[in-house]
C-alpha cells in the first residue's frame, strides 16, 4: 500500500482529501504540529510535524511515497509549506539551496548556489586545469559541470540549452529559502535592482 503524507490536517479540505486518498487505497500519514488531535480512524497514522522545527521533517516524511499539500487560508502559511516540499523534492536531486529565485533550467539542471563563491554568470578564473574548484579542490567547478550537462544531458529541451549563456540578475537573498514556484507564479523573482539589465537590453 502507497503511503501519503498530508500537511494541513485540519478543516474540511483536509477531510475531504483525506476521505478522498483513503478511498483510492491510500495509507495516511497526517501530519500536523498536535498528532493527538487529530481523528482516529484505520488508515491514518496521526505524525508530529512544526514547520518552524527541522527537527521534525525528516521522521515526519520517512517511508512516505507522496507528499500532498491541503492548502490552508492563510497564504502565507501555503508558502513556507511549498518551499518544504520544493526543497525535498529538489535537493537530494541537484543538490537545491532554496535561493528562491531557481534558474536550473538554464544552468544544464546544475544549482550555480552550490559554486563557494556563488557565482550566477559562469565560472571564476580560478577553475583549476583539472575542472574543479579553487576554493574546493575536491569539488568539480560546478559551471564546467552545467555546460557539459547542457550541451549533453539527453532530454533538455533546446530552449532551456540555449539559455545557459544568458545573463542572469543578482540574487536577492531576501528569497533565501521560500519557494521559487511561488516566486516564479507571482513573478517575484523577476524584480531586479534598479539599475540592472542585462547586456543588449534597453
Amino acid at each position: 500500500m502507497p503511503t501519503i503524507a498530508i500537511i494541513g490536517s485540519t478543516g474540511r479540505n483536509a477531510v475531504a482529501w483525506t476521505e478522498a486518498f483513503l478511498a483510492a487505497g491510500f495509507g495516511i500519514r497526517s501530519l500536523a504540529r498536535i498528532p493527538e488531535a487529530l481523528p482516529r480512524r484505520p488508515g491514518v497514522t496521526p505524525v508530529g510535524f512544526d514547520l518552524d522545527d527541522p527537527a521534525t521533517h525528516a521522521p515526519a516524511l520517512a517511508a512516505t511515497d507522496v507528499l500532498a499539500l491541503v492548502t490552508p487560508a492563510d497564504p502565507r502559511q501555503t508558502g513556507r509549506e511549498l518551499a518544504l516540499i520544493e526543497a525535498a523534492a529538489k535537493k537530494p536531486v541537484f543538490g537545491c539551496q532554496m535561493c528562491g529565485q531557481c534558474v536550473l533550467h538554464s544552468t544544464g539542471m546544475t544549482c550555480p548556489m552550490n559554486c563557494p563563491k556563488t557565482l550566477r554568470n559562469g565560472p571564476c578564473g580560478g577553475v583549476r586545469a583539472d575542472g574543479h574548484c579553487e576554493v574546493k579542490p575536491e569539488m568539480k567547478c560546478v559551471w564546467l559541470k552545467g555546460y557539459e550537462r547542457a550541451d549533453h544531458m539527453p532530454g533538455i529541451p533546446q530552449s532551456w540549452r540555449a539559455e545557459y549563456d544568458h545573463m542572469r540578475p543578482p540574487v536577492d537573498n531576501r528569497l533565501k529559502n521560500t519557494s521559487s514556484w511561488v516566486n516564479f507564479a507571482t513573478k517575484r523573482d523577476r524584480q531586479t535592482p534598479a539599475g540592472w539589465q542585462p547586456e543588449g537590453h534597453e
